[in-house]
């Protein structure tokens, strides 16, 4: 995983790895705060009006809609911007920067999945897992991950859910 995601941010470069992140980062931000305001449209579109009706799921498929149509504007842009970088003198710099961040971002998704591991298969541990190479190398990066990780992350997850939906009138979920 780690080579994989190395070699195809190496063929993609810095820049645009991170014109990609960055475009993921903006278009959750605008979803964020343009979705309220595209309730109306979804609630416009024939078909899905007669399967969808609550307020918070409308919200939620607006979300998803303006997501969706703000990444595809940003991927138009990203190439562009990566391409001034690709035609200039910097490309080989641009290539090795994105094999060490693409290396970078596989050994962190390795962790992430250690620590997901870790967390999920409480009851049913695995013993091919527990013994692997790759585990016995990322448990002391995925244990650094365990502890920064917040304890309220339910909490956050429902406060940005609650955000989102506040137009509707419905109470928020307890945990």
């Amino acid at each position: 995983i780690i080579l994989l995601s190395g070699i195809l941010a190496y063929a993609r470069g810095f820049t645009r790895e991170l014109f990609s992140i960055a475009g993921w980062i903006v278009s959750v931000i605008i979803a964020f705060i343009f979705a309220p305001a595209a309730v109306p449209l979804v609630k416009e579109v024939p078909y899905l009006n007669k399967i969808v009706s609550g307020c918070e799921a409308t919200t939620i498929i607006s979300f998803a809609f303006v997501l969706a149509l703000s990444v595809v504007i940003c991927s138009f842009f990203t190439p562009l911007l990566s391409n001034l970088i690709k035609r200039s003198f910097l490309n080989s710099i641009d290539q090795s920067l994105g094999f060490l961040f693409g290396a970078a971002r596989g050994a962190v998704l390795v962790a992430v999945a250690i620590v997901a591991y870790s967390q999920l298969a409480i009851n049913q541990q695995f013993p091919i897992v527990n013994e692997s190479f790759v585990y016995k190398s990322f448990y002391g990066m995925s244990s650094d991950f365990s502890s920064v990780l917040p304890d309220d992350i339910p909490y956050w997850v429902v406060k940005n859910y609650d955000g989102l939906v506040s137009t509707c009138n419905t109470p928020s979920i307890k945990l």
